[in-house]
């Protein structure tokens, strides 16, 4: 039984022996982190400021009454299409119409003893010149000339007043546009500056957008902006073609205008999404936003050398789709770790799980 028993200990050393060998084998094989990486690709970055702003219109002038007197039509509802010069209302102007008439009765008058009364200075004229009448007689006749021709003058800008009023109770739009509100109905009485109508033109649109005080060294005049309607809205570019020169009442934003064309859908007095470009990075490098690591040293990426990774600290720039600027701190043609980047240290081993 002795041999036996020799051969089955021996049989179970070589077992022990061999598991515990390719479990060394099994612990060295895993000699690192795992990770994933990317090259540092090289891309034009834009510096964005954004906003929502509000949708204006470049001209919306509002009509006024520029006589009194009561409203006798209303021609246009709010939302009509109308052209420069159409007719919107009209106001009672019978009392205008009156007047004019007395005036042009009045101007005949004046204008009929002013025609008599020149043919009198003038026959007195010869008169004092055969010594018939006094030289004070003529002067009273003259001076009575004259207060006719003051009168007729006087006579005539009446009537032109009354011609004017006339005229301006036949209320017209100034501009082509649309009717954005109607403020009277028939039978209202319109009072010299009485707001009647606003009329709004939105082939030219302007944009107002607010910024933050703290941006304001970086908003200029001239620069590029693009401006969309909602999240999936298309953009369409412009540029910035004011500064307003003050802020806000509460004293924390300015406001940027941009002046651009109507693409035919957009409604004044929306809200806009406005994207000015305050600077730009051509051909910049960039690496994946997972690559940049916070440590005690400062912003780092670890770029791979074979099967370990060196820390890199870097300066960062621009965030953008899921990139971000490196401005300093690397050449522009090294791998970096991306997932997994934040389990490393300097000199750390690594497993590179897949390549991008």
């Amino acid at each position: 039984m002795k041999p036996l028993g020799h051969l089955i200990i021996a049989s179970l050393s070589i077992v022990i022996f061999l598991g515990c060998q390719k479990k060394s084998e099994e612990n060295t094989q895993i000699v690192g982190t795992p990770i994933s990486t990317a090259k540092v690709t090289r891309l034009d970055t834009a510096y964005i400021e954004k906003s929502v702003g509000t949708i204006d219109t470049k001209n919306s002038p509002t009509i006024n009454a520029e006589v009194n007197g009561q409203i006798t039509k209303v021609l246009c509802e709010v939302g009509d299409k109308v052209s420069a010069g159409q007719i919107l209302a009209t106001i009672d102007a019978s009392q205008y119409q009156n007047t004019k008439d007395m005036g042009i009765s009045q101007v005949k008058l004046y204008e009929s003893q002013l025609v008599n009364q020149k043919k009198t200075v003038a026959r007195y004229e010869e008169l004092l010149t055969q010594k018939f009448i006094s030289e004070a007689k003529l002067d009273d006749l003259k001076t009575q000339q004259k207060n006719y021709e003051e009168q007729l003058s006087s006579a005539k800008a009446a009537l032109r007043e009354n011609e004017r009023n006339i005229a301006k109770s036949v209320i017209k739009s100034p501009i082509n546009g649309v009717v954005y509100a109607r403020n009277i109905s028939v039978g209202d009485f319109a009072s010299i500056g009485k707001p009647l109508f606003s009329i709004v033109n939105s082939s030219l649109l302007v944009i107002k957008a607010p910024f933050p005080q703290g941006v304001g060294e970086k908003i200029k005049k001239g620069q590029i902006a693009y401006l969309y309607v909602g999240e999936q809205g298309r953009k369409l570019e412009g540029r910035l073609t004011q500064i307003r020169p003050y802020v806000s009442a509460n004293g924390s934003s300015f406001e940027a205008i941009i002046t651009i064309k109507n693409p035919d859908d957009w409604l004044v007095g929306s809200s806009i999404n406005v994207e000015v470009v305050t600077n730009e990075h051509k051909n910049a490098m960039n690496v994946p936003e997972n690559a940049v690591v916070l440590r005690p040293a400062g912003t780092v990426v670890y770029t791979v050398n074979g099967n370990s990774v060196k820390q890199k600290i870097v300066t960062i720039g621009n965030k953008q789709n899921g990139k971000i600027e490196i401005t300093s701190g690397l050449i522009g043609n090294e791998t970096v770790a991306t997932d997994g980047a934040g389990l490393l240290t300097d000199g750390a081993k690594i497993i590179v799980k897949v390549a991008k």
